[in-house]
């Protein structure tokens, strides 16, 4: 992975813009996204480190964890989940989560946040506003959440609001809709919830990052590369692709729709 970063980094810094890469990842613990064929160490879920209970216990965890990827040459992290999993049957985040309970949540979070900050790891929080109280997957349909302001106010913003007043610099966007926020985008593309909420209510002003485009609860209302200028016109900075997707031709797309 090391050798790999490296050579990337090198092209880039002979490339006519010469800015070094991002290198990103999604190290949640437990088996989901968890890189331990790359060599990097086995990290509990998030409910695990929740029941346990142990804040200083795990920011130590996530700082060690920062400093394997450190190592690797990687510089953002696509975690913590500050998913309050209020739906025991949600299909998605489940273990994911720190658990139902908005403070824990947002304590947990909080530990995970300042032991990635203390390797140098650059944290993003997810899935703003909120993935927790969903009956569907976003990779194969369109969750919604029919909370009204007030509970999501109560329970799902709340740990996204604390993480913002810590200052975790950026925070992932999920493709859900939210009808008490805005009745017709899902949140990546709503500027109500992107713009309105998050950077004016909330004040928000580090990196706003999409889930993957290539999700269906995205792809139900454009292509990858029209979800992608979608996405940039509603106040995302920074896209996520997806894994099967040719960035070139992405690129290529959003450039003409800038140009136009």
């Amino acid at each position: 992975t090391k050798k790999l970063v490296d050579k990337l980094q090198s092209w880039a810094a002979v490339s006519p813009h010469k800015i070094p890469l991002f290198i990103s990842i999604d190290y949640e613990g437990g088996t989901v996204y968890t890189p331990i064929t790359l060599g990097f160490d086995y990290l509990p879920t998030n409910m695990m480190l929740s029941a346990a209970r142990d804040e200083e216990g795990a920011a130590a965890i996530a700082y060690l964890a920062g400093l394997e990827l450190r190592r690797a040459g990687v510089h953002i992290n696509f975690s913590p989940v500050l998913d309050v999993n209020s739906n025991p049957h949600n299909p998605i985040i489940g273990v994911r989560s720190f658990g139902s309970d908005p403070a824990s949540v947002t304590r947990m979070g909080s530990a995970l946040i300042n032991g990635f900050k203390a390797a140098d790891i650059v944290s993003v929080v997810k899935h703003f506003p909120g993935h927790g109280d969903t009956s569907a997957d976003s990779h194969y349909d369109v969750p919604v959440v029919r909370a009204s302001y007030s509970q999501l106010q109560k329970i799902h913003l709340a740990p996204f609001e604390a993480a913002v007043k810590q200052g975790v610099p950026g925070v992932m966007t999920g493709h859900i809709l939210y009808p008490a926020l805005d009745s017709k985008n899902v949140a990546t593309f709503s500027r109500p919830i992107l713009q309105d909420l998050l950077r004016g209510k909330m004040g928000f002003k580090g990196l706003i990052v999409t889930d993957s485009l290539d999700m269906k609860s995205a792809t139900t209302y454009c292509t990858i590369a029209g979800c992608a200028v979608r996405a940039l016109e509603s106040g995302a900075d920074m896209i996520l692709l997806g894994r099967y997707v040719k960035p070139v031709s992405v690129f290529d797309q959003v450039w003409r729709d800038v140009q136009a």
